[in-house]
């Protein structure tokens, strides 16, 4: 026979860990509002001026200014219509999953998901008031993706 112990129960949705989540989304949208309006601005001058972009590490990282009007990695550009009924939908499904977890609300839980929810405001707002999604951080291996 063994002597188990019973997993103690985990974290419930309380006031505090709401507001620990919404905070952390608030944060999460500053940060990528912020990092697009103080560099986008600047790496577009620096475009049209016919400068390459502008390396951080070179043959590595760049920051390169470049309107995503598709999905991700740039699929199915010109439907921007779509994606802002996608993103509100995602936005919806995310604030459905933190209510349907209040029982059960770990911190990596609520980090994940306010993490996801800030990306997707973010996005969500410029598709809106630009009509695309700002994108600036470009890999040499990867598609120019945003904070």
């Amino acid at each position: 026979m063994t002597d188990a112990t019973p997993p103690p129960p985990a974290p419930r949705l309380t006031r505090g860990r709401f507001a620990f989540f919404l905070l952390l989304t608030g944060l999460c949208v500053l940060a990528d509002l912020g990092t697009k309006d103080a560099i986008y601005g600047p790496a577009v001058d620096r475009e049209r001026r016919g400068e390459s972009p502008l390396p951080i590490i070179r043959g590595f990282l760049y920051v390169r200014p470049v309107q995503n009007a598709g999905g991700v990695f740039g699929l199915f550009p010109g439907r921007n219509y779509v994606f802002i009924l996608f993103s509100a939908t995602a936005i919806g499904v995310i604030f459905s999953l933190l209510i349907l977890s209040r029982k059960s609300a770990e911190t990596p839980f609520l980090v994940a998901l306010g993490l996801i929810l800030g990306g997707a405001l973010g996005n969500f707002w410029d598709r809106i008031f630009f009509g695309y999604v700002r994108d600036f951080i470009a890999l040499t291996f990867w598609p120019t993706f945003n904070v």
